[in-house]
């Protein structure tokens, strides 16, 4: 008998109670599961990768164009390049400042001015002499510098993980830079949708493949029990019938040739054995009439007493 060792209470017990159907539709869940769990993590990494790569070009291309724009000097004056660059490029919405470098000549003082500035980030310094550059970067005339994942202060007080690119040119001759930020919002809100249709679909995927295994699994098991089944309903006088033999040339199909051929086997046993009956009546019959009567008597004879010992009588004296 087989012992379980090593595993009791509820563990023990299901796993006595298990058969192949549910062996299986387990196995294939926890298959489907660890397969379903890496597709998954990477999908959401891949996605998240993607969007952010989407979003860093998008950053760049914008704030080559506001330089491009700068460079032209279309207003023939630094500042009003600046505000002419903004409002033909730009929205409200976005997160974009112009800051202009003057005093950048040997023994002058540098100063740093927001020329222009979008609403978002709190305009300019002329309309918003409290404003502050959304970054401490200060990139050099034709330096890009991309800063993938930066918290940026909105306007508003709201801060918001954006990607940064800082790009230096110059427009009549003065030295002026872009900061651009483009927020990562769309990235991660397309990254949590995914993550959320995995959470629901992931589950549900390992339910359905765990029920197709045991309901296909119980119906590629059903010659097995048709060949059990009648296995066991067979008696000494049904020895002559057979188990089907399914078609295909599988394990299931060795199985019922091999419960024939023992069946068979059986069947052969009986016959030989019903067989040598009557040769012990003939070999019977054939013996003399002494030998028959002195069988017959010694099959009939009762065991007697053995004869009592006699008593020893002692001579007179």
């Amino acid at each position: 008998m087989v012992t379980l060792v090593g595993m009791s209470g509820p563990v023990g017990w299901l796993r006595a109670r298990m058969g192949v159907r549910v062996v299986s539709a387990l196995a294939a869940a926890l298959v489907v599961a660890a397969s379903l769990v890496v597709a998954g993590a990477a999908l959401v990494l891949l996605v998240g990768q993607s969007l952010r790569h989407n979003a860093e070009d998008d950053a760049e291309q914008r704030a080559e164009m506001i330089a491009s724009r700068l460079d032209g000097n279309y207003r023939s004056s630094p500042n009003e390049n600046a505000r002419e660059a903004l409002d033909a490029l730009t929205t409200p919405d976005d997160l974009v400042q112009i800051i202009v470098r003057y005093g950048t000549d040997p023994g002058e003082t540098e100063s740093r001015v927001i020329e222009a500035g979008t609403d978002a980030v709190g305009g300019n310094a002329t309309t918003n002499p409290g404003v502050r550059p959304i970054s401490s970067l200060v990139p050099d005339d034709g330096q890009m510098i991309v800063r993938p994942d930066t918290p940026i202060t909105r306007a508003d007080g709201g801060v918001v993980q954006s990607v940064l690119v800082a790009i230096g040119t110059e427009s009549d001759g003065t030295d002026i830079y872009v900061l651009l930020a483009v927020p990562l919002t769309a990235v991660q809100e397309a990254t949590e949708t995914v993550l959320f249709y995995l959470l629901w679909g992931v589950p549900l995927l390992i339910v359905v493949a765990g029920l197709a295994t045991y309901l296909f699994s119980g119906r590629a098991l059903r010659p097995v029990e048709a060949i059990r089944t009648q296995v066991a309903a067979m008696t000494e006088k049904d020895l002559a019938q057979r188990v089907p033999v399914p078609t295909a040339r599988d394990e299931v199909g060795r199985l019922a040739e091999t419960m024939n051929g023992m069946i068979a086997r059986l069947q052969d046993a009986q016959a030989s054995s019903a067989g040598s009956s009557p040769t012990r009546a003939t070999s019977c019959a054939a013996r003399s009439p002494r030998s028959r009567r002195a069988w017959s008597s010694c099959r009939t004879a009762r065991p007697t007493a053995p004869p009592s010992r006699p008593c020893a009588v002692r001579p007179p004296g």
